[in-house]
């Protein structure tokens, strides 16, 4: 039998009770322990970021020295930081390590520049 769409809404919602009222089932069972599974999982992180927002003009070499706080960085590549009617820096960062890109993420990612401009950092493979 095909499995009722609305239990996984369900148990999104209220897992406990989408165990009593589909858990005989072990079609269920299986389904919900995979949806517990995926949901506890790790996010995917990378060294790699992809970066935008910083102001135009403002240059490889700055962008750097503000990415270096977090760590040591074994790769940077950017547009429009040497241009000053470029409407952001943007470009990529690779770090040494997970942990300098996750921090540069966790500090960095919505943070307002002015002018309409979030900073975006985002994992990249």
């Amino acid at each position: 039998r095909a499995l009722d769409p609305r239990s996984f809404v369900e148990y999104i919602d209220t897992p406990e009770i989408a165990r009593k009222r589909y858990g005989s089932e072990a079609i269920y069972r299986q389904v919900f322990d995979d949806v517990d599974a995926l949901l506890k999982a790790p996010a995917f992180t990378s060294n790699k970021l992809a970066f935008d927002g910083f102001p135009s003009g403002m240059g490889e070499d700055m962008v750097r020295i503000s990415l270096q706080e977090f760590g040591d960085i074994t790769a940077l590549s950017s547009k429009g930081g040497d241009d000053p009617t470029a409407e952001s820096c943007s470009g990529t960062v690779e770090f040494a390590t997970v942990e300098a890109a996750e921090a540069a993420v966790a500090k960095w990612d919505g943070v307002d520049m002015g002018l309409g401009k979030s900073l975006s950092f985002k994992f990249i493979e």
